[in-house]
């Protein structure tokens, strides 16, 4: 049983993985610029942007992050 929840705790994290990667690839196209062009609240955007999808990916949920952890 723990060997099935690492598999696919491990397969959940590849495909979470993988689609951050095409979610920065759009984000990169859309701005024309790569994450070391950003300016610093570029960055933090984009950083606050990518945790939301991610969170939402993964939970189906929106998650309010609060200021400090942004």
């Amino acid at each position: 049983m723990k060997i099935q929840r690492m598999i696919l705790l491990s397969l959940a994290l590849i495909i979470s993985l993988a689609a951050l990667g095409m979610t920065a690839g759009a984000q990169a196209a859309r701005s024309g610029k790569l994450y070391q062009e950003m300016t610093v609240e570029e960055r933090h955007a984009f950083v606050a942007e990518q945790a939301r999808a991610i969170a939402r990916q993964m939970s189906g949920t929106e998650y309010d992050f609060t200021a400090a952890f942004e």
